[in-house]
């Protein structure tokens, strides 16, 4: 019979909490800039298809 994991306290949650929302918006941000950066690139020629895998990778890499 397998021992139960320890409980974690309420500050470890808050602290698993709070490193998540960091995470998340540390992504949101991230992915933001890449949305902005593609359309920045495409959009002043013509409008980038994002189901377009070498048109994205080109705008990331530019």
């Amino acid at each position: 019979m397998t021992m139960p994991l320890p409980r974690l306290s309420e500050e470890q949650i808050k602290l698993l909490n709070q490193q998540i929302a960091e995470s998340n918006l540390d992504a949101g941000q991230w992915l933001n800039h890449m949305i902005s950066k593609i359309f920045r690139e495409e959009c002043s020629t013509n409008v980038l298809s994002l189901a377009d895998p070498e048109a994205v990778q080109g705008a990331i890499d530019a």
